[in-house]
């Protein structure tokens, strides 16, 4: 099965594609060699002979890569133009939200803090331009510093997330007791309960009466992102783990010359 994987890799390494379109390309070849490789053991065949046929069958690697190089869109073959230091940043990031190899929580998590800041300051600048077009200088129906002030602790909320979502990410990745990661994925689960609470009455404090709502319905929007709040950063660590994964099993292998 190793050899059928460096086959499958040694094609798709070189293209120039996002990480989840290569990941696809990995897998969809991968299930066709060992198809065929099934086949070779069905009818009797030895292991290493099956293996042998398998690649035989499964054609020339070089006219394979340029097929699955040219279904690549175009703007995609661009903003993935091979640079010297490309091999390098392909293994320490294959998702630019995802930590890098080396990279601290608390790092990770000022990058992600930038980056989310800097989104949400370009969309209230965008909002507040579009209203004064729409409805004049002295016109525009919210104040562009309320504004700003009331996604204070949506940024800070921002912040501690990922820091959770990195530690149950951790939890997860350890070995060790089921019991005891258990118990801290639950922790962590009910810190960011906590946390979305403190958020939501905070963002209600600076809002004021321009959050409208009767109290019913606030009271269902406080208690839904309580709960899916945690529900996400499980989910969301669970899917990177399996991804991260399946990531370090391709990247581990060594590509003989």
């Amino acid at each position: 099965m190793r050899d059928l994987k460096v086959r499958v890799e040694r094609i798709v390494r070189p293209i120039r594609a996002k990480n989840r379109r290569k990941m696809k390309m990995r897998e969809e070849l991968l299930a066709h060699l060992t198809a065929s490789y099934e086949d070779g053991l069905a009818v009797g065949l030895r292991e290493d002979i099956a293996t042998r046929r398998a690649l035989e069958r499964f054609g020339d690697p070089a006219a394979l890569r340029a097929e699955l190089q040219a279904s690549v869109p175009m703007i995609e073959r661009v903003l993935y133009f091979s640079l010297p230091a490309h091999d390098q940043i392909r293994k320490t990031s294959f998702r630019p939200w995802v930590r890098r190899s080396g990279e601290s929580v608390a790092h990770h998590a000022w990058r992600l803090w930038l980056i989310f800041a800097s989104l949400c300051a370009g969309m209230d600048a965008s909002l507040v331009l579009i209203c004064r077009l729409a409805y004049g200088a002295g016109s525009v129906p919210f104040d562009a510093r309320h504004l700003a002030a009331s996604q204070g602790p949506l940024l800070a909320f921002m912040f501690i997330y990922v820091l959770l979502l990195d530690e149950v990410h951790e939890a997860l990745r350890k070995a060790g007791s089921s019991a005891r990661r258990a118990a801290l994925i639950g922790g962590l689960c009910l810190l960011s309960s906590v946390l979305t609470a403190a958020t939501c009455l905070s963002i209600r404090l600076l809002a004021g009466a321009r959050l409208n709502g009767k109290g019913t319905e606030l009271l269902c929007l406080f208690v839904g992102a309580c709960v899916l709040v945690p529900a996400a950063i499980v989910y969301q660590a669970y899917a990177l783990t399996a991804y991260q994964k399946r990531w370090d099993e391709w990247e581990s292998l060594v590509l003989d010359n």
